[in-house]
């Protein structure tokens, strides 16, 4: 125990030992302080390695706000409870008022109903509204990163290519085989084994989109 002052303003100190027989309160310190008539005295234990401060030694701060937005950046940093639609959510306010970033908030939904945050900046608060962490069990869509969804990869994508029906051609002693776009010769006959080819045979390059086959313009 521990002394000091005058009665008139007298501090009073007292640490427990390490150990205890009857089930003592151990590894404590206690502090009474005593100003004077105006000054209302009292013990108070203080925090140390041995009795560490809980992040938010009384729980909830505050009462139940408005909504998620009530919790000003300038706030005490606690643990608040805010109304949103149809139930109540969790708002963890850290604020350290000072620097680019003084404070960010997180709020956390009842049954892992999802994550989101905010900071702020400078002295102009909250600039933007709550971002929501994407999870395993609330997987972002394809619309939210800016990728195709199935329905959209199908109609933009070549899924196939193949050759489409045979076409033939009088050679010998007829029109022949103009050009023609998007076409490929496949064939030329020559069916009684002369020196001059008979026929010639071709057929579009063809591919598939979302399951239609088109012929293709050129190649």
């Amino acid at each position: 125990m521990e002394v000091t002052g005058t009665r008139g303003a007298m501090t009073i100190r007292v640490t427990t030992p390490s150990t205890s027989s009857g089930g003592g309160i151990t590894n404590a310190q206690f502090t009474y302080i005593n100003h004077g008539d105006a000054y209302a005295p009292g013990w108070r234990r203080d925090y140390n390695t041995k009795n560490q401060q809980p992040a938010f030694a009384l729980g909830q701060t505050g009462s139940r706000v408005a909504n998620d937005k009530a919790v000003g950046w300038n706030w005490n940093s606690g643990v608040y409870d805010a109304n949103i639609s149809g139930a109540s959510t969790l708002i963890l306010h850290f604020n350290k008022n000072t620097g680019s970033c003084p404070a960010v908030q997180f709020r956390v939904n009842y049954k892992n109903g999802g994550i989101f945050y905010r900071s702020a900046r400078d002295g102009y608060g909250f600039e933007a509204g709550w971002s929501e962490f994407y999870t395993t069990t609330r997987k972002p869509s394809a619309r939210d990163v800016g990728a195709y969804t199935q329905a959209e990869c199908n109609s933009r994508f070549i899924t196939g290519i193949r050759l489409g029906g045979l076409s033939s051609v009088r050679t010998w002693n007829g029109p022949g085989w103009s050009d023609r776009s998007g076409y490929v010769v496949t064939g030329s006959v020559n069916s009684n084994r002369d020196e001059l080819i008979d026929t010639t045979q071709a057929r579009p390059i063809q591919y598939c989109i979302n399951g239609t086959w088109y012929n293709a313009g050129s190649i």
